[in-house]
């Protein structure tokens, strides 16, 4: 036999955006366990937050605990990340892929599709934020692992695909970048990059 209840509409915590427009909590992650302590991470991008420049976005993280409360606002974060310039977008999609530096702890991806690393428009870009280096940085521009598009407008990093999955049988995890716009197959075709985990 099964049982029914009802969930509360009080909420345990609060995660609310800083300032108006900041789009905190656009998208979220909770799996990842950076430090090593046991207890996932919460990572929550606010991609139009206007701290490094208008719509550069940022990368809240909150350490894991035992109980949350209250409400929290972003600058409560434990780490914050700025993007890298105005319009950037940073924060825009995150993923977890799981340990894919094989160093014991659990990484994250951010993803900013509307950067321009080459000087050129729209290329979008993707950072690998490895486990033991979450409390190193506070731009985007000082994470050292970066990946971006080919060409202006694709978007590159516009989605990040395969979660935590495994999909060479390595038994590493690997992961995928979508680029929508990208034209290498005729206007507007699309790609997807994949990379294998080490």
């Amino acid at each position: 036999t099964g049982s029914t209840g009802t969930l509360s509409a009080q909420s345990d915590a609060l995660f609310v955006g800083d300032d108006p427009g900041d789009r905190l909590g656009y998208d979220a992650v909770g799996d990842f366990d950076a430090d090593g302590d046991g207890i996932p991470e919460l990572a929550l991008g606010a991609y139009l937050d206007d701290a490094a420049g208008v719509d550069a976005g940022a990368l809240h993280v909150y350490s894991g605990r035992a109980a949350w409360a209250g409400s929290l606002r972003g600058a409560d974060a434990d780490w914050i990340i700025e993007g890298g310039a105005a319009g950037d977008r940073f924060g825009h999609v995150l993923g977890s892929p799981g340990d894919i530096d094989s160093d014991g702890t659990g990484d994250l991806l951010i993803g900013a599709l509307l950067t321009e690393p080459t000087g050129q428009a729209d290329q979008g870009s993707v950072w690998a934020l490895l486990g033991p280096d979450l409390g190193a940085f506070s731009s985007a521009t000082d994470i050292p692992w970066q990946s971006w598009g080919e060409a202006a407008g694709d978007i590159y990093g516009d989605a990040l695909t395969f979660g935590q999955g495994d999909v060479q049988g390595d038994g590493k995890p690997d992961f995928g970048v979508g680029a929508q716009l990208h034209d290498a197959g005729g206007s507007n075709a699309g790609r997807v990059y994949l990379w294998s985990g080490r």
